[in-house]
């Protein structure tokens, strides 16, 4: 009824008005009749855009924060076809429990630059860093092996450097269609490229089947011999291959 009607508008108005889009809701009283009606719609979607903007600044305020210089253009699509990546350094919590947080955060530190720096080299895009780890996206799937394997090398190159613990990663990569909210990407395709990832051995890359037949043109990559591996909450068999880098 009516007064319902009003209690609800006043309850959402409060709401609006702690983003700043109270628009007068506020001050409603009586009935409701088509113009006030209108004007709650308006502060409503204007409500939403402001969250959803101050989420996304937020979201770019703290990936900066951690270090990434790079944010997803704005989309066209919610729909995407991208190629994954995921990264992880083998025994990070035994690192940090050998050299203590601030030496381990340190060594980490180091890898996460050599990443970042080539992320931007090869117009990739940093997606998440879970501390010991990355997610990575590249429009490119070619420039998405590459850059996987300039990364392992340079960090060959920093671990022959230096006499303290050696910074070992393992990579998985894979390529399809993702599906895009803000700065994230989330679908089958980013389960399969973790997935992936987590069989990988240190210093090892490896890559499905789709992302090898979208390079194969490419005669300087070289890949091993395939490995037929079970994914994890993933019916059947998935072959992967390691590239020789």
């Amino acid at each position: 009824d009516s007064l319902k009607m009003e209690g609800a508008v006043r309850e959402i108005g409060m709401a609006l008005a702690v983003n700043g889009k109270e628009s007068g809701i506020l001050n409603f009283s009586g009935s409701p009749d088509n113009q006030s009606v209108a004007t709650l719609s308006r502060s409503i979607a204007e409500s939403i855009d402001t969250v959803r903007n101050n989420h996304l600044v937020a979201g770019g305020i703290k990936r900066h924060a951690n270090g990434a210089t790079n944010l997803l253009p704005p989309a066209s699509s919610s729909h995407e076809t991208m190629t994954i990546l995921f990264s992880d350094i083998k025994g990070s919590t035994e690192i940090t429990d050998r050299l203590g947080d601030i030496a381990a955060q340190e060594l980490f530190r180091e890898h996460n630059n050599i990443v970042r720096e080539q992320v931007t080299v090869f117009h990739g895009y940093e997606i998440k860093s879970m501390g010991d780890g990355f997610m990575l996206a590249f429009p490119s799937a070619l420039n998405g092996i590459l850059c996987a394997i300039t990364i392992q090398k340079m960090l060959r190159e920093y671990n022959q450097s230096i006499e303290r613990e050696s910074i070992l990663v393992r990579m998985g990569l894979h390529a399809g269609e993702v599906i895009r909210e803000n700065q994230d990407y989330f679908g089958r395709n980013v389960i399969l490229a973790s997935r992936i990832s987590s069989h990988a051995r240190e210093n090892q890359i490896l890559v499905s089947s789709i992302l090898k037949e979208m390079t194969t043109s490419f005669n300087e990559l070289e890949f091993e011999t395939p490995l037929e591996i079970t994914l994890k909450g993933l019916p059947g068999n998935t072959l992967v291959y390691p590239i020789n880098w």
